[in-house]
């Protein structure tokens, strides 16, 4: 599905059977439109009328609310978050609640030491649930439910910032719009073991590798500006 939409993918999302077009002026849209049921044709694409909504500036995708030019989950991807006890979760209920979690993790910065409080207890043979378990998940409880929204990227120079600290690595990606700067995604994990060890240098090129990886959808085919906080990088 994906390969014979390649032509239009700079404008198109796609997920198994939906698909979302979008364009930043309404004869852009319109030239989309017509390139979008050429290829539709071409192929044998088949349509749902019912299903399909034209020209609007706001729309309901994947869990997602998109409005004029931004998007932010919607409100029924994290309503069961509340319904979560605050310590002494089974795992079945760890599992659960940060996969309601990992939905929403990219609007949110620094998240990874949060959810690393959670996941360690996933482990094999896992430490007892603690207090710092206790305060995660009252950390994400408070921080999930309203997360900002994020801007769709456009034409503006993408800005990757970057930093890590011993166990966590960050990243926030940046749209500068003549001057003015937009947030478009943010990612952070935790270091593998073998990694830990490693010079303060070595990390910070990782976190760039890592945010990369993990911000991808928004960084190809465009320049990207790598800030570094290392004066040794």
């Amino acid at each position: 599905m994906v390969r014979i939409f390649e032509p239009i993918l700079h404008s198109v999302l796609i997920y198994i059977d939906d698909i979302l077009l979008f364009s930043p002026k309404e004869e852009s849209h319109k030239a989309l439109l017509q390139q979008f049921h050429q290829i539709c044709e071409q192929y044998g694409v088949m349509l749902s009328s019912k299903k399909s909504e034209i020209g609007v500036k706001e729309v309901n995708f994947l869990g997602m609310h998109f409005s004029y030019g931004k998007y932010v989950p919607q409100p029924h991807i994290v309503e069961r978050l509340p319904e979560f006890p605050e310590k002494d979760m089974t795992v079945k209920e760890i599992q659960q609640f940060l996969e309601i979690i990992n939905y929403v993790r990219n609007f949110i910065p620094n998240i990874a030491p949060h959810i690393s409080q959670l996941s360690r207890l996933l482990r094999k043979n896992p430490p007892p649930w603690g207090p710092a378990q206790t305060e995660a998940v009252k950390t994400l409880k408070k921080i999930a439910p309203n997360p900002p929204p994020l801007k769709i990227p456009g034409e503006g120079k993408r800005i990757l910032q970057t930093d890590a600290s011993d166990h966590y690595w960050g990243a926030i990606l940046i749209e500068d719009v003549q001057g003015q700067q937009f947030f478009c995604g943010f990612a952070s994990g935790k270091f593998k073991d073998s990694e830990l060890h490693y010079h303060t240098i070595f990390k910070e090129t990782l976190a760039v590798k890592h945010g990369i990886q993990k911000l991808v959808s928004s960084l190809f085919t465009l320049f990207l500006c790598s800030n570094f906080n290392h004066p040794q990088v």
